[in-house]
This record gives structure tokens, sequence and C-alpha cells, in this order.
């Protein structure tokens, strides 16, 4: 210290602090020590902080706001700040719809402006359409890393809640009090990685939860599958958390993913629904839940290739013959060995097991089914079956054979 006050005394002195906010006891102790010794120096401090930063900011902040001092608030860049920023990188003004799309990923923050612009400049040598990556990420993990713990909590649980964000969500996941949390999304709004409770870009979100320990994005996940399953969200909404996490630990979650798994299949989005079934099938031990879950991830399959249905098909195939599947599974089945090329005889004796007076009209309409693949296949006699409502036997009528079929 008295090297700086003796320094002084030959020229003025400039003493900036980043990130004041974060000082320990023993740094705001030198800093208040040199403050009341510097009054009459020729020496000005710069102290660099976030107005509101979780539980040790405010403290720093009385203290040295008794001091003698003059506050300046930085505001971030407005879109014509940006578009002269990009100016001078170019060498020239850029068009207003690439300015304005730099603003809306950074909401103004000089430094993700340059970190954008240093992704985008593998692509091109003149600013175009904003791209995110590496130098964007780091940017990102910068901005909250300068902060206080509590304010990348509470990114993260902004990042998985994604459209279910609001004030009370983001508290009950994240652990935080609602006023910590009203605070922090004030400060990340201000920073352009928010605009109200969600990141400006998708980017920034899966910056934050890539840099999460994998433990603490499993809890994450799966107290927010808990929290939107309470609130009635949709089946795909709460299965995709559960699938983020890595892991079903609430007994009501097979039940969603086998939900969510229709639902994605019915959307034709195949990968999807096979994701959700093996996620629910992993831990299943109840044989006849198994089944049906093996037996929907065979129909998931088949749809993107047959052969790739085989891997959960197969280990139904003794389950058909000892009559543990319902109709439906064990149609699923039955195509799958005749697809196989299995014996005929075989899967016309499990079709006749499966008849039976007592069946539903749906599980009468797999049986049937089931049946006219076998016949086109090859074209034999049909397997008789309990009589249906309207007085037939309930075997495949001779119209329904392959020649007549094909027109």
């Amino acid at each position: 210290m008295a090297t700086l006050i003796e320094l002084s005394a030959e020229r003025p002195l400039v003493i900036a602090v980043d990130d004041a906010h974060l000082m320990d006891d023993d740094s705001l102790a030198a800093m208040l020590s040199l403050l009341h010794r510097i009054r009459k120096r020729r020496i000005l401090v710069l102290c660099v902080s976030w107005e509101q930063s979780g539980v040790r900011g405010p403290v720093v902040h009385r203290q040295l706001i008794r001091q003698p001092h003059e506050r300046v608030r930085i505001a971030p860049l407005t879109e014509d700040g940006v578009a002269a920023l990009l100016g001078r990188h170019a060498g020239r003004p850029v068009p207003r719809e690439t300015s304005d799309a730099y603003h809306r990923a950074t909401g103004g923050n000089p430094m993700l402006v340059h970190a954008l612009l240093d992704d985008s400049a593998r692509f091109g040598s003149e600013p175009g359409e904003p791209v995110a990556s590496s130098a964007y990420r780091q940017a990102v993990l910068a901005c909250l890393g300068s902060t206080s713990p509590a304010h990348t909590r509470i990114g993260a649980a902004i990042a998985v809640l994604g459209d279910f964000a609001s004030a009370r969500n983001v508290a009950l996941v994240s652990g935080d009090s609602p006023t910590t949390v009203l605070e922090t999304v004030s400060v990340l709004n201000s920073s352009g990685l928010l605009s109200d409770y969600a990141f400006r870009h998708p980017a920034a979100a899966e910056a934050v939860l890539s840099d999460l320990p994998e433990n603490d994005l499993a809890r994450i996940n799966t107290d927010a599958a808990q929290l939107l399953y309470q609130a009635g969200a949709p089946e795909r909404d709460v299965a995709a958390r559960l699938l983020a996490a890595d892991e079903v630990v609430q007994p009501w979650g097979p039940k969603v993913l086998r939900g969510a798994a229709d639902l994605a299949l019915g959307a034709d989005n195949v990968r999807e629904s096979m994701s959700y079934l093996r996620l629910a099938l992993r831990d299943r031990t109840d044989e006849h839940d198994r089944h049906r879950l093996l037996a929907a991830l065979g129909r998931a399959a088949w749809r993107v290739n047959p052969a790739a249905a085989e891997a959960s098909l197969a280990q139904l195939r003794r389950a058909v013959f000892d009559g543990c599947l319902d109709a439906d599974d064990a149609a699923t089945v039955l195509r799958y060995m005749l697809w196989q090329g299995e014996d005929a005889d075989q899967v016309a004796t499990a079709i006749g097991a499966l008849s039976s007076p007592a069946a539903s009209d749906r599980d009468n309409q797999s049986i049937a089914e089931v049946e006219f693949f076998r016949r086109w296949f090859y074209g034999v006699p049909g397997v008789h079956r309990p009589a249906g409502p309207d007085g037939s036997d309930g075997t495949v009528p001779d119209h329904c054979r392959p020649r007549a079929a094909a027109r």
C-alpha cells in the first residue's frame, strides 16, 4: 500500500477491481484501509460489481458506499449500439436485420456480442446470422461464474423448466427463495442472458446445463419432472425431463413414459418414442410390465426397420405360447414371427389359443389381422374362431384372400 501512495506522488493512479462483490473479508478490509488513506492522493479506485449478487454482494456494497464515491450504472448496448459495434468490426454498416439478430441473442451485452462475432467469423469474414458455438458458451458461463452460486442454480432451473419457468416453479426446483429468484432473474436479464424467464439463445441454456455435474443435472431434471407431473403438464413434457435425468425414481414414471411414447409414436417421432420406452423398461422387474413395454418397443422399432425389432420381440416368443400376452401384444409378436419365416402351423396354433368367446372386439380384430397376414404369406386354411355377433364362425373369409385384396 505504501508503494501505491509513493507512486501517486509521481503520477495519477487508477486501481481497477473487477467482480468487487466477490471480495472476502480480508480483501474488503484492505480495500477500506486503502480508501481511508488515499482521500487526498491522486488515486482513483474503480470497483466493478453487480448491484444484486446474492448473499455476499450487499455486505460489500454497504461498506463501500459509506466511502466518498460516485456510482455509475453501465447499461447494455442498444440496438443502435450493437449495430455500431458490428459496423466497426466489419468496416462498414451491416444490414439492420443482422444487428437486430445479434441484439436479440445478447441483450446488448458487449461480451456476448463479441463472442458471437468470434463464433460467426468461422463461417465468413463479415457478420451474418449469429452462430453460437464455443466462444459464446464460454462467455455465458463467464457471466454466470462472475456472480454467485445461486445464479447458476437458478439459471439451470430456468433452462430445465423451459416454457414452464416462472418465479414459483424456479424457486421450487432450485431450492432458492422467491425473493432470491426475482433478484437473480433481474440480474440475468440485465446481463443479456435472459429475456424474462427464458434464455435469449438456446445455446446459452445448453451451456448452463452442460456445465453442471452429472448428479446435479439428474436431480434438477427429476425435481422438474415431479413438479410438472403434479401440475398436470402434458406427458411428453414430463417424460422429456425424466429422459434428461436418465433415471426413473417416481412410481408414476413408467406410466408417464409409456403414455409419452404412444403420443410420440402417433406423431411419427419414432426415435423419441423408443427412448421413452427403453428408459421405462430399464429397471422394471414385473414380468407383465416388461412384456408390454417390450412389445411396444418392438412396434416402434418396426416402423424404422423390421430387423431392428428383433431385439425386443424375440424375447416375447415364449410368452406368446405360454399365454402371457394380451391380444395386441401377442399379435405384434406373431406378425414378427411370420416376417421371420417361422412355422405357420405354430403361428396358427397360437392364434387359436388366443381366440375366446369372451375376447373384446379389439382383441378379435388383432387376432383376425394376424390370421390375414398368415394366409397372405402362406395361403393355408384359416383358423376357426368363436362365432361372432352376426353368427359367423370368425374365420378369415375367402374374399379376404390375398388375390382379392390385391385390388
